[in-house]
């Protein structure tokens, strides 16, 4: 069976034949050396690699690529940060405004829907006496507590007052528990007319609460004498304060008797 198949290639040999028909090489000749399995060189490790294989992205090693890692975190959270206080402004500048809740207060907050930025003085001093004394009709405490000052600041800043007006800051002011305030001021505008049935009224109360019971009969008598001039007098002031002029003439009879 030997030679019936060349040793170098492995081509079938016919009969007799002395060299292979395929490759040439003689019959019976030795077959080629087997090559020995080249091994791969193994790369020299590198600084760190072991690290970064096995502490999880260079936690552990050299720390070289952690700290880099870190620096970019630190930066990109002082951004975010710097942003945000940028914005924060802004948006709360696009927040809407809180819907109003029964009793004239957004969100529980007492809300100015007053506008006077666009009124005269005594403009502004009329509306905001409105205010006031509507939310007293209402018992909104929270409404008085918030317009009265301004009602009395803008009375003052009104001056010169009319009687009119001069009765309107001389309540706000008892209102406010400022009755030497509110006295001084009937009395100022009692001057100019000093049988006014209103400021009567509201110095006589004043006075009372401070104690002053004779100034409170002086004005009571006063009121008591020159009702009928001064409800004939045509005074506008009495028929817009129509609604109270009875508790006016109440306090008249109240306190004139203890004279």
């Amino acid at each position: 069976m030997v030679g019936r198949h060349c040793t170098q290639c492995g081509t079938e040999l016919t009969p007799g034949a002395r060299f292979c028909n395929e490759c040439g090489a003689p019959v019976g000749a030795a077959p080629p050396p087997t090559p020995e399995p080249v091994i791969p060189a193994t790369a020299p490790p590198q600084p760190g690699a072991g690290a970064r294989r096995s502490g999880g992205g260079g936690a552990q090693g050299t720390g070289e690529p952690a700290s880099s890692n870190l620096g970019w975190w630190a930066a990109g959270a002082m951004m975010v940060l710097l942003l945000t206080i940028l914005a924060l402004p802004i948006l709360r500048q696009e927040q809407p405004a809180a819907p109003m809740q029964p009793g004239g207060a957004a969100g529980g907050v007492p809300a100015a829907t007053t506008d006077i930025s666009n009124m005269s003085p005594i403009e502004a001093a009329n509306r905001l006496y409105n205010r006031v004394m509507q939310a007293a009709s209402n018992n909104d405490s929270a409404q008085v507590q918030m317009f009265l000052p301004m009602a009395i600041d803008a009375h003052e800043m009104a001056k010169p007052l009319s009687a009119d007006a001069a009765f309107h800051l001389s309540s706000l002011q008892r209102m406010g528990l400022r009755n030497d305030e509110a006295l001084t001021s009937a009395q100022e505008a009692l001057e100019s007319d000093p049988n006014h049935l209103l400021l009567l009224y509201t110095g006589g109360e004043a006075a009372k609460a401070l104690g002053r019971d004779d100034v409170a009969r002086e004005y009571a008598a006063r009121m008591l004498q020159f009702w009928d001039e001064e409800m004939s007098s045509g005074k506008q002031e009495y028929d817009l304060h129509s609604g109270m002029m009875e508790d006016v003439r109440n306090f008249a009879e109240a306190n004139a008797g203890d004279s």
